[in-house]
């Protein structure tokens, strides 16, 4: 987890190939309903270029089918993004007798957040767009943190430095939680 542009794309790339992982990517599952064209990928489409979130159900929806088809072993990126999301999966994982191991946030601040961003050239991506996205990241997301605190799974790592630098010490966190 962590806000727009902190890296969680790149970064669940390299952990869903050196670990083996399901890779579920809200943002990929989004954008592919987006390409279907269908007439929620059109209502998902005008949300994401005002920069706000997409529904709890809709996300959720996404999310379901692919746990439920899936082996246990997942690289949620993206998701949670809403408290509501987060109780959602909640429920989700103990009907299919799944738990969640950690909730990792990268730590970043909000200038590289709009530099990563900008650089990135999404269309999505103008910088009052982003400013927006980041607020409503420190609005809904970020009291997520709170929530997985008290569940003991929240660990921060810097996400700042080198993608390298920072695979690095996610690899180190992740070979941690052992089996």
């Amino acid at each position: 987890m962590g806000a727009p542009g902190a890296g969680k794309g790149t970064q669940a790339e390299a952990l869903v190939s050196r670990y083996h992982l399901q890779s579920l990517a809200t943002g990929d599952l989004l954008r592919a309903a987006v390409d279907e064209g269908t007439p929620l990928g059109l209502q998902i489409a005008a949300t994401l270029e005002s920069g706000g979130l997409v529904n709890d159900d809709t996300v959720i929806q996404l999310i379901a089918s692919r746990v439920q088809g899936g082996n246990g072993n997942f690289l949620f990126d993206g998701f949670p993004r809403t408290l509501p999301q987060a109780q959602a999966l909640d429920r989700l994982l103990k009907e299919h007798s799944l738990a969640l191991r950690a909730v990792i946030f990268l730590q970043v601040s909000d200038s590289l957040v709009v530099e990563r961003l900008l650089a990135r050239g999404r269309n999505d991506d103008e910088e009052q767009v982003i400013r927006h996205r980041l607020h409503t990241y420190y609005e809904k997301t970020a009291p997520l943190r709170d929530y997985y605190e008290e569940k003991n799974l929240a660990v921060t790592i810097d996400g700042e430095g080198s993608v390298e630098a920072v695979g690095t010490r996610l690899y180190e966190c992740v070979d941690g939680l052992g089996d």
